[in-house]
């Protein structure tokens, strides 16, 4: 599999699908404030009205997966579900009473849930490690920043009337669309590679260990999800009065997402340099939102609060994705793990939100509240942190007792699969692809997808490199 082409389409179709996910989600705030009260709207799209449905979405994908429901793949499946998420959007923009409209909306979220479960399942299994936090941080800067666009025409009013429908009706055909291509992908990690070059491999080009035992996965989730909990906890607390300004029209939604877009790049970048910074970032970020809470409604400097604000609140986005992605590359029968990291910081946002709303007048436990959590969460982003260096160091412990064994075979030691090691003996055969593809009794493309790693884990450029060094070992 050509890593680069599945990480570009899986970045294309996450943007597709968040461009009119997210703005159909905008679309049915504007049409609630036509029948209720800002703070009842407020209550319904960013608490537990809004939130619940999508995190029962995110964790019935997550079900699929883990029953190894096959047929959730299928593009039947998918295009049934893009074909029904588009019913309930038209319920959201053509209103006929305002019952219909609250309950096409908490529809949409809960379909547009088992969606999100997909698009980052296709994150965690067909891109790399290493490009997974751009990958992600790109499509959902691409999908805020269509928002935004989208709201221009019509004097800014554009996602608020009905010709929109004909926009997210064009865009769910073209996610329907993209499919196939995403199923080819997926037939070619689940037939055409064995299962066990599957785990190596496809396990994002990294040399990191598979743990056998899922518990010690779940052992190292724990103290990350407790993380995402509380920080989108704690962050959601502090911006409930302050969103209100959003609802009532002092600051634009879709303006802000523009600067949102800012915040997931830069998150994103960082997170791939170095995974230890995703849990500084969060921490960054509610430092941000304890300044900006202190200085609200001081004269000239909301929007530039508003601003900086949706920037760093796009820090946690990107870790809370991540994170739980990674999660997978130890052990690939846990991905069903990959979008829980997004349903539990849903759960955060929708308890922080009710919280700080319950919380207003109420100025001592505010801030009692918001000292314990940032404490709390202090301490969390310490021990993560401390944790990465552990299983680092580990790592680099193995790689120098590996290192030291010179009785190991050039396959050894470069820990070429079973698979790999067949075609390398026929590479030093000076067997070409087609030959070697003859001989195996495999497709063409899957040896160029076993040639690319076997000169990935030993640090060639080519075949004359490959075939040099190993002549080099060998007479070692």
């Amino acid at each position: 599999m050509n890593q680069k082409k599945s990480t570009i389409l899986t970045t294309i179709f996450i943007a597709l699908c968040f461009s009119w996910t997210g703005s159909s989600y905008i679309s049915w705030l504007h049409q609630l404030k036509q029948f209720y009260d800002v703070n009842f709207v407020y209550i319904v799209t960013e608490s537990w009205g809004g939130y619940l449905p999508q995190i029962a979405g995110i964790l019935t994908w997550s079900y699929f997966v883990a029953t190894n429901k096959k047929w959730a793949f299928t593009i039947p499946f998918l295009t049934f579900l893009c074909g029904l998420d588009a019913l309930f959007v038209m319920g959201c923009i053509f209103p006929s009473q305002s019952s219909l409209v609250l309950c096409s909306g908490f529809i949409i979220s809960y379909l547009h849930g088992i969606l999100c479960g997909f698009y980052l399942t296709l994150l965690a299994m067909m891109v790399p490690k290493q490009h997974r936090g751009l990958a992600f941080a790109t499509g959902y800067a691409i999908g805020s920043i269509a928002s935004y666009l989208l709201s221009l025409p019509d004097s800014g009013n554009f996602l608020a009337g009905k010709a929109i429908s004909v926009v997210y009706l064009l865009m769910i055909a073209a996610t329907i669309g993209m499919l196939p291509a995403i199923q080819k992908q997926i037939a070619q990690l689940q037939t055409d590679i064995p299962q066990a070059d599957l785990e190596q491999s496809v396990a994002n080009a990294t040399r990191q260990p598979q743990i056998t035992d899922k518990t010690t996965v779940f052992r190292m989730l724990l103290a990350p999800a407790a993380l995402i909990f509380l920080v989108t906890l704690m962050n959601q607390f502090m911006n409930a009065i302050p969103a209100i300004s959003y609802l009532n029209g002092t600051i634009g939604l879709e303006f802000s997402r523009a600067f949102y877009a800012i915040g997931l790049l830069l998150a994103g970048y960082i997170n791939d340099k170095n995974r230890r910074f995703g849990p500084l970032l969060c921490l960054l970020a509610l430092v941000f939102s304890l300044i900006s809470l202190g200085l609200y409604n001081t004269p000239n400097v909301t929007l530039l609060l508003a601003i900086i604000g949706y920037i760093t609140l796009a820090f946690p986005i990107v870790y809370r994705v991540v994170s739980f992605a990674d999660a997978t590359d130890y052990n690939k029968t846990l991905l069903f793990l990959a979008p829980v990291g997004l349903a539990i910081g849903r759960l955060g946002e929708a308890t922080g939100a009710y919280f700080g709303l319950m919380l207003t007048e109420h100025h001592i436990a505010t801030i009692v509240t918001l000292s314990l959590l940032f404490i709390l969460i202090s301490i969390l982003v310490y021990t993560i942190n401390m944790a990465s260096v552990v299983i680092t160091e580990t790592e680099m412990s193995v790689a120098v007792e590996t290192e030291s064994q010179p009785s190991l075979s050039f396959e050894e030691f470069y820990d070429l699969s079973k698979r790999e090691c067949e075609i390398f003996d026929l590479i030093l055969k000076k067997a070409s692809n087609p030959a070697i593809a003859e001989s195996l009794f495999v497709s063409e493309n899957t040896v160029k997808f076993h040639v690319k790693n076997i000169l990935h884990k030993t640090d060639c450029k080519n075949r004359k490199e490959l075939i040099q060094k190993a002549e080099a070992y060998q007479s070692e």
